[in-house]
């Protein structure tokens, strides 16, 4: 061991072969006393076979042996064939090698090519000058360019050593581990041409150094950017455009290669305007993690392969870096170096991004369904007006009508309730003095509404908002509830009255102040730190849920049984977003744009779910039905139960509702009580995040028998409900409705559109 150390350390960075003509007797003597000093050196010497294959080059038609014979004999001339060409001395190989002089070398290695590269292109190639930063795909191309003689000189910058792992891609002999990459590549370079001129750095390229890399003894004639650093990804890019310098990389998937063309358009907007905004200085230093968002966002995650995807959401998880191979990297060497030579050749002159995707190209036919998709048409306003003709509504002498305004006002706090996905499943309908609550069937279409208990939920909330917001402008309210089954599409019938009227069923005054969060209350799933939560304001709020007869809501904020509840959540939410239909449920209610979120005014605004860059490239990467189901088999996708895990550890309490049983009117009423608690929490200065996944797959798993869940689902879920029900102290036979995160944080940065007036009340 001591003695390979030895012979690594004395190599330092020698990465240059020596060079020796006998012809020369200095040079001569030099050899001498090289093989003297190391007679362990081993010699390599066919140059007599070189020289019959430069002459049979040089007659393509072909030559008789006794030809071929004499023409080699007059080549030597009768002088000694060790004084015929160059001796090449590879130290740290201890290897001297007879070969041709440079140009018959050239001339004779590059025989090949022709006419795929002419002669006049490859004198033309020889005088180009390429850069590349980062030697892992770039080593691929560095040898690439050298074996078809792409260039007559080459910088090469890295800073990072060898590794075991690299030789997953990097196709390098073993000694090489722990040598620079740059020295390793050098040698290699060397060791099949030993006339090109190569100049390593070994910090790679920074700053301090940019300019000698890029213009020192010449200007580059073109860039190759294969570095891991982001900030030196956009730095190099900046100081290449500077002095028309092109720009290519590969990224090892898909065969993407980037081409930018500075040097024919200086305007032209770096990474092709994928970084715009990004300050280079604050870019460096980032964990492997960390940079995926910007790298997701550089190189474009919806045109990356499913794999990459699904692999940039282990990075840190379950592997450390980003995943390479040495079948993408081979293949980037080979396009890299095409488009190298092509654009140096001026045979090429378009910037953009380029794809060789091998998996698309040479793949399984993809058998499509021609069957006609179901469409499902929204439930219109005279749809709407059919079914509440078909609902007798008396009229009662006593029953007044608030006028328009009010009506309005009311209608528009009755739509302020939350509603799973922000669906919005409501239609609201004046008949006869009286407003119908009626179902939305297609905005409640969902997996996780089993029986349109979330629906209900809903309907519950938008209730008690109703009543709340009817009572604080005069109004007496009377309900009477017309949903009997699942399928109900009229929901209740809601009717006004003066105050002070005797006679009517009406609702109970309910605390004047609730009105007062009815357009505060949000949703907030910031994570800001756990803060102890008064006792006074717990009872304040378990009272609340109480007025509701047979609510009950159970609130945990012990500090272990929270972690434990957030290890249990988390695990659910994984099963969900890994399933196919609870994947897709899922990207169906988010919108990634302000013109989505504008344009249909319901679903999750991306910007509601309070993520980091980490956390929104991850989801934005899962929107890839293939990503899921590679992390399903897999076993992987934890980082999708980390957002559930950061809400918990900086949740203050939970809050659980429950109701005797889970018929549709145990979820409106505890729809209500959800809402009420809701509302004084908002006026008590506390948060509130709903996290209720888990409490419909338990009721999908209960009451539907666990109809339309995976096996993997239909395994797991069991274990977790009793769980939870353990953690909260619940028996058995209580009805799950709904689950709460109670935090303090600072106003949520945004909050979900409600649809407008005209599409959801009917006049």
């Amino acid at each position: 061991m001591d003695i390979l150390k030895h012979s690594i350390e004395t190599q330092g960075n020698i990465f240059a072969p020596e060079f020796f003509q006998l012809s020369n007797a200095s040079s001569k003597l030099s050899l001498d006393t090289l093989l003297a000093q190391n007679p362990h050196i081993a010699i390599t010497d066919d140059i007599v076979g070189q020289v019959r294959e430069l002459i049979k080059s040089r007659n393509p038609k072909g030559l008789k042996i006794e030809e071929l014979d004499k023409l080699t004999e007059q080549t030597f001339g009768g002088s000694s064939t060790d004084v015929y060409g160059v001796w090449v001395y590879y130290p740290w190989l201890s290897k001297l090698v007879h070969i041709l002089n440079e140009s018959e070398f050239i001339e004779l290695r590059t025989n090949r090519n022709q006419n795929k590269i002419t002669i006049a292109e490859r004198d033309t190639l020889a005088s180009k000058k390429i850069g590349i930063i980062g030697l892992s795909v770039g080593q691929s191309i560095a040898l690439t360019l050298i074996m078809e003689r792409g260039c007559g000189e080459l910088r090469l910058a890295d800073f990072d050593r060898l590794e075991l792992s690299n030789l997953n891609r990097i196709r390098t002999p073993l000694y090489n581990i722990g040598e620079y990459k740059v020295v390793a590549t050098a040698r290699e370079i060397a060791e099949i041409d030993p006339f090109i001129k190569v100049s390593i750095f070994t910090e790679g390229v920074t700053k301090e150094n940019m300019s000698e890399f890029m213009l020192g003894n010449g200007k580059l004639d073109l860039l190759v950017d294969e570095c891991d650093g982001l900030d030196m990804k956009i730095q190099a890019r900046e100081f290449a455009k500077q002095h028309r310098i092109p720009v290519i990389m590969d990224t090892s998937d898909r065969g993407m290669l980037d081409v930018e063309r500075f040097d024919l358009n200086p305007d032209l907007p770096i990474l092709h305007g994928f970084v715009e905004g990004m300050d280079s200085n604050s870019l460096g230093g980032l964990t492997n993690e960390q940079k995926i968002p910007y790298i997701m966002k550089i190189l474009g995650a919806s045109q990356l392969s499913a794999r990459a995807k699904a692999s940039a959401l282990e990075v840190e998880q379950s592997i450390s870096t980003w995943p390479q191979l040495a079948t993408s990297v081979i293949l980037g060497g080979a396009v890299g170096a095409d488009v190298s030579r092509r654009i140096l050749l001026d045979q090429f002159h378009e910037s953009g991004r380029y794809y060789v995707d091998l998996e698309e190209i040479i793949s399984d036919p993809v058998e499509t369904n021609n069957q006609n998709l179901e469409i499902k048409i929204e439930l219109d306003e005279k749809a709407s007006k059919f079914i509440v003709m078909q609902v007798p509504i008396p009229k009662i002498s006593t029953q007044i009508l608030p006028d328009h305004q009010h009506l309005e006002e009311i209608i528009h706090a009755a739509c302020l309730a939350p509603s799973g996905g922000n669906c919005q499943p409501w239609k609201w309908v004046l008949k006869n003095n009286s407003i119908v609550l009626v179902h939305d069937k297609v905005r409640s279409d969902s997996l996780l509404d089993f029986n349109n208990t979330g629906t209900f939920l809903s309907f519950g909330a938008a209730i008690e908002n109703f009543v709340v917001k009817a009572q604080s402008l005069g109004y007496e309210v009377s309900i009477e509830y017309k949903l009997q089954n699942i399928d109900d599409e009229v929901i209740a019938i809601f009717s006004f009255f003066p105050q002070g009227i005797e006679g009517v069923d009406i609702e109970a005054t309910l605390k004047p102040t609730l009105v007062d969060a009815l357009e505060t209350r949000e949703t907030n799933r910031k994570n800001e730190g756990r803060f102890p939560i008064e006792q006074n304001k717990i009872d304040s709020l378990k009272h609340l849920v109480s007025e509701i007869p047979h609510a009950e809501v159970q609130i945990v904020n012990d500090v272990n049984r929270l972690s434990d509840l957030g290890k249990l959540i988390g695990e659910i939410d994984r099963l969900w977003i890994l399933d196919e239909k609870g994947h897709t449920a899922f990207m169906d209610e988010i919108r990634w744009t302000p013109e989505e979120v504008e344009s249909t005014r319901d679903g999750l605004d991306i910007e509601t779910l309070e993520l980091s860059k980490m956390d929104v490239t991850g989801l934005s990467l899962t929107r890839d039905h293939r990503v899921v189901s590679m992390l399903n088999q897999w076993g992987l996708g934890k980082i999708l139960t980390r957002m559930s895990g950061k809400s918990l550890d900086s949740a203050s309490a939970m809050a659980l509702f429950t109701m005797p049983g889970t018929s549709p009117m145990d979820f409106i009423q505890g729809g209500r009580a959800v809402e009420r608690f809701w509302l004084e929490a908002t006026n008590l200065g506390i948060t509130i995040q709903p996290m209720s996944i888990s409490i419909f797959l338990f009721g999908r798993l209960i009451q539907g028998k666990g109809e339309g869940l995976t096996a993997k689902m239909k395994e797991e879920l069991p274990f977790y409900r009793k769980s939870l029900l353990k953690i909260f102290d619940i028996n058995e036979d209580k009805g799950l409705i709904f689950m709460l995160r109670l935090s303090k944080a600072s106003m949520a940065s945004v909050k979900s559109l409600r649809l407008k007036m005209e599409n959801v009340y009917y006049r």
